[in-house]
C-alpha cells in the first residue's frame, strides 16, 4: 500500500500540481487587479463628478447662518433742535418774516457788531443792557451813571461803544427789539444763525459719533429660499443708547441660497444682492442694495488685496447727483444722493470681511451747489474685520478641502489604481503567450565522393 502511494508522487505529477498552484494564483491576481482597475475608474469618476456637479450644490449659505457685526463713524445731520429753538424765538420769528430787518441784519455794520468779540461782554451786563435799550442815552451819559465802573474794567466793550455807527445801530427798533430779548439775541450771533441769514438753504448741521449694531439670523428655509431676520440699531459709542431719530429696525429678508439675490418677500423694497455669490466673478459688476440710494447699485471690480493674510476682491460704488425722485422740504431743491462704498470679499466664499461706506444726502440748488441734510460716513472697526476675516478662513477651508482637495485626492488615487491595473494586466498577457520553438537545424548533406 505503502508502495502504491509512492507511486502516485511521480515528478510529473508534482509539477502538474504546481502548475494548478499557478494558474490559480495567477487568475486570483488577475481578479485583485481587475478590482482595483474598476476602483480606480470609478474614483476617476466619482471625483470628476464631485468636484464639476455634485459639490456645486452643497455651496448654499447654510440654514442656520447667523452674523453680528459693528460699523463705527458718524452721522451729520440737520439740527432740528436748533432749529426748532430758532423758530420758536418769538423776536427770531419776527425779524426772519420781516424783509427790512433782514436787509439791516444783512448789513456789514450789524455782522460787524454781532461778530465782535465785545458782544458776549455785553450780553453778560444785564444792566448795561436795560441803559442801552434807552435811544437818548449817550455814551458819556452812560460813563458818568453808575455803569463807569463796569465799563472801565471792559476796554473792549468800551471801544466797541465808542464807534458812532455802534450808537447807531443800537437805537435802531431792530436792535432794541433784539437787546430786549437777550435769549433772542444770543441765537442771532450763533454762526449757524449767521450761515442761515446769509443763505436760508444752509440748514444748520450736527454731527455724533455712531455705532451701528447689525444681527442678522437665517430662521427657516423653503428649498432655495432663505429667510432672515436683520435687527439692526445706532446707539451711542460712549454710553451704548440709541440715538434719537434713529430708532431700533427689524427687517424680514428673503434671499436665494446660492445667488445670494434678494427675492420677494423682503421688507424694506430691497432688491439686487445681498451679498456677493459663491466663487465672486471679478469680470462682472453685481448690482447691491444701498440704503441711502434707495435702489440697487453697481459694484465693480477695484483689485485684490491681502487683508490679515486672506487674499480678497476689493468692490467699489462711487456715484455722484444720484437723484433721488423727491425734493428738500426747506428749499423745494431736488434731493441727491453721492455714495461712496468699499467692500472686501472672499472670493470663493463671497463673504465680506470690511466695509467702508460714505454716503451723502443733499439738496442741490440750480447753481450746482449742494447743501447737506444727511451724511453718514461708517466703517468696521479692527476687531469686527479680524472676526469676519476668521471666519472668512475657516468656510474657504471646507470649500477648499471638500471642492478641490477631496474629488482630486480620488481622481489622484484613480489613476494610480487604473495605471497599475493595466500594467499588470498587459505583463499577464505577455507570460500567457506561448513562445515560438525555435526550428531545428537542417543538416547539410555530405558530399558524395
Amino acid at each position: 500500500m505503502v508502495e502504491a502511494q509512492g507511486a502516485l508522487r511521480t515528478p510529473g505529477n508534482e509539477l502538474q500540481s504546481r502548475e494548478v498552484i499557478g494558474i490559480m494564483h495567477l487568475q486570483s491576481a488577475r481578479g485583485f487587479w481587475l478590482l482595483a482597475g474598476v476602483a480606480g475608474l470609478g474614483l476617476i469618476v466619482f471625483g470628476s463628478v464631485w468636484m464639476t456637479a455634485v459639490f456645486a450644490r452643497f455651496e448654499k449659505v447654510p440654514t442656520d447662518w447667523e452674523q453680528a457685526d459693528e460699523l463705527v463713524g458718524t452721522f451729520s445731520f440737520v439740527d432740528e433742535a436748533f432749529l426748532a429753538e430758532l423758530q420758536g424765538n418769538d423776536t427770531i420769528a419776527g425779524l426772519m418774516s420781516s424783509p427790512d430787518a433782514l436787509s439791516l441784519l444783512a448789513q456789514p455794520q450789524v455782522s460787524s457788531l454781532l461778530g465782535s468779540p465785545a458782544l458776549p461782554e455785553l450780553l453778560g451786563s444785564p444792566d448795561l443792557l436795560a441803559a442801552l435799550q434807552n435811544p437818548n442815552l449817550s455814551i458819556s451819559d452812560l460813563l458818568q451813571s453808575g455803569l463807569a465802573g463796569t465799563l472801565a474794567a471792559r476796554p473792549q466793550l468800551m471801544e466797541l461803544l465808542a464807534d458812532p455807527a455802534v450808537g447807531e445801530l443800537l437805537g435802531n427798533p431792530v436792535v432794541q427789539t433784539l437787546l430786549a430779548d437777550p435769549s433772542a439775541l444770543s441765537l442771532l450771533v450763533d454762526a449757524r444763525t449767521q450761515r442761515l441769514l446769509a443763505n436760508p438753504a444752509d440748514l444748520p448741521m450736527v454731527t455724533v459719533a455712531v455705532e451701528i449694531r447689525r444681527q442678522r439670523t437665517a430662521t427657516g428655509a423653503e428649498g432655495d429660499r432663505l429667510f432672515i431676520t436683520e435687527r439692526a440699531s445706532t446707539v451711542d459709542p460712549a454710553t451704548g443708547q440709541n440715538i434719537p431719530g434713529f430708532e431700533p429696525t427689524e427687517l424680514k429678508l428673503v434671499v436665494d441660497r446660492v445667488s445670494k439675490e434678494y427675492l420677494s418677500g423682503t421688507e424694506g423694497g430691497r432688491s439686487g444682492f445681498w451679498g456677493l455669490p459663491f466663487h465672486v466673478d471679478k469680470s462682472r459688476s453685481f448690482s447691491t442694495w444701498v440704503t441711502a440710494a434707495g435702489r440697487p447699485l453697481d459694484a465693480t471690480y477695484l483689485g485684490t488685496e491681502e487683508l490679515q493674510g486672506l487674499e480678497t476682491y476689493l468692490y467699489g460704488i462711487d456715484v455722484t447727483n444720484l437723484p433721488l425722485g423727491s425734493d428738500d422740504p426747506a428749499t423745494g431743491f431736488p434731493l441727491v444722493v453721492d455714495a461712496k462704498i468699499s467692500t472686501w470679499n472672499e472670493p470663493k466664499t463671497g463673504s465680506t470681511v470690511r466695509i467702508e461706506d460714505f454716503d451723502a444726502i443733499s439738496a442741490l440748488a440750480p447753481s450746482g451747489e449742494k447743501y447737506p441734510r444727511f451724511v453718514a460716513d461708517v466703517r468696521h472697526p479692527p476687531e469686527t474685520v479680524t472676526r469676519l476675516v476668521d471666519d472668512a478662513k475657516g468656510n474657504r477651508g471646507k470649500i477648499i478641502v471638500f471642492g478641490t482637495y477631496m474629488p482630486w485626492a480620488a481622481i489622484g488615487l484613480g489613476l494610480i489604481l487604473a495605471l497599475a491595473a493595466g500594467a499588470m494586466t498587459l505583463k499577464g498577457l505577455k507570460e500567457d503567450s506561448p513562445e515560438q520553438p525555435s526550428p531545428s537545424p537542417v543538416p547539410e548533406p555530405s558530399p558524395t565522393i
